[in-house]
């Protein structure tokens, strides 16, 4: 083996060791992005699951208030006009 082949060798060591190392800190970036993509995931889930808990509340008041509406006008579900009526 002449020195040119260990020039070679040392050459392509070299290659290899620079390649693993970009490929362990560009892994390492990867999955510090994919941790920050998972919070704001699990962010989102959480504001839609508020969102939704929000509008029942609102559902709710609007249906009493338009239950309480209907009363007084007498032709509510449950007045007295609405059952004679048959509806």
């Amino acid at each position: 083996m002449g020195i040119e082949s260990f020039e070679t060798l040392g050459f392509a060591g070299l290659s290899a060791v620079l390649l693993w190392t970009v490929f362990k800190w560009m892994t390492g970036e990867l999955n510090k992005k994919i941790d920050d993509l998972s919070d704001i995931i699990i962010k989102l889930i959480d504001s839609k699951n508020v969102m939704v808990d929000k509008f029942q509340e609102l559902n709710d008041e609007v249906t009493d208030q338009l239950n309480y509406i209907e009363a007084k006008l007498g032709n509510g579900r449950g007045s007295k006009q609405r059952r004679k009526s048959g509806k």
